[in-house]
């Protein structure tokens, strides 16, 4: 079973949405001020870029991890769990030469992980059948997701460009205020 079978479905998060909203807002207030008129430092750009950490992408998965005791499997686990990736906006870099602001977008990571706890076992002998059974599953399936959501370019390319339209989307109020012949250039670290 691979990565494609097990995920169920895709949805940029609404939390990235609701802090976009309310980041444009702080944006507004921000460039609302006297000083405003003239070219907002790349101090008060970055201001409005720290104010937030949240996900751009998030996906669920339906997935059966292993529990191995040495090299025998004790039982299989199936489950349903959520992953958000986003960035952290206080690691994003903003540099300023020759008229031109770069902002950097850190690299997608996975903020989140959550697995339902309504797991199903499927055990290969009945002594592994034990009172200690559900930690020991759950655990696994979230470093079993953890895996799995690192590895999902899908997500992680979404995550990256949803990343970068909320950025555009947050500095289009704030790079109307440049002065002529400034420009602003958005990047991913790893480009």
């Amino acid at each position: 079973m691979n990565i494609k079978d097990v995920f169920k479905s895709k949805k940029i998060s609404a939390i990235a949405v609701s802090a976009v909203m309310m980041i444009i807002a702080a944006v507004c207030v921000l460039l609302s001020s006297p000083d405003s008129a003239e070219f907002a430092s790349k101090t008060s750009l970055k201001k409005v870029l720290d104010s937030a950490d949240f996900s751009t992408a998030e996906y669920t998965y339906n997935s059966i991890a292993t529990v191995m005791e040495k090299e025998n499997v004790k039982y299989y686990v199936a489950y349903e769990g959520t992953v958000k990736a986003g960035f952290d906006f206080e690691k994003i870099d903003v540099t300023e030469k020759d008229k031109k602001i770069t902002i950097t977008i850190p690299e997608v990571d996975i903020i989140s992980v959550d697995v339902d706890e309504n797991m199903e076992y499927m055990f290969t002998k009945k002594k592994y059948e034990k009172e200690n059974t559900y930690q020991e599953a759950y655990s696994a399936c979230v470093k079993d997701l953890k895996e799995k959501a690192k590895n999902n370019e899908t997500l992680n390319k979404t995550a990256e460009d949803s990343a970068i339209e909320t950025v555009k989307a947050l500095i289009k109020p704030w790079e109307k205020k440049l002065k002529k012949g400034y420009s602003v250039e958005i990047k991913t670290a790893g480009n």
